[in-house]
C-alpha cells in the first residue's frame, strides 16, 4: 500500500505484535470507489483502496479498531472495534460490507 496513505505514527516502543488489515476487492465491499479511513484508537492510521493490505508492527495491548467510510455524498458512521495485540502474534482484520448494511472491520484467521 502507498506509504502516502498511511498516516499512523507509532511511537519508540517495542513492536513485538503485528497487525494485518485487508480491504475486500469483491463487489459489495469494492464498489463505488467508497473510500475507507481506518483509526486506531481514534488516530487515523491510513486510507485502503479495495483489494489493498494494510501491515503494521506494533506494540503489545488493548486498541479500538474503527473504519470511517466516506461516500460521495458524505461521511458515513464509524464502526469500532475493540481487541488486544499479543507478543509474537500476528492478527488479522477484514475490512467488509455485509449487504445490506454498513461497511465493517472484523477479525479473520488465514492460513500462513
Amino acid at each position: 500500500m502507498p506509504p502516502e496513505r498511511v498516516y499512523l505514527q507509532l511511537l519508540d516502543e517495542p513492536k513485538t505484535s503485528k497487525i494485518v488489515v485487508v480491504r475486500d476487492l469483491g463487489s459489495a465491499g469494492g464498489i463505488h470507489r467508497i473510500e475507507n479511513h481506518l483509526y486506531i484508537d481514534g488516530k487515523r492510521a491510513a486510507d485502503l483502496e479495495p483489494g489493498e493490505r494494510l501491515d503494521l508492527a506494533m506494540a503489545p495491548g488493548a486498541y479500538v479498531l474503527g473504519i470511517l467510510p466516506t461516500y460521495w455524498s458524505g461521511d458515513g458512521e464509524m464502526y469500532t472495534i475493540e481487541t488486544t495485540l499479543r507478543a509474537g502474534v500476528t492478527s488479522y482484520y477484514r475490512i467488509m460490507q455485509v449487504s445490506p448494511g454498513p461497511l465493517k472491520i472484523q477479525p479473520f484467521s488465514i492460513g500462513e
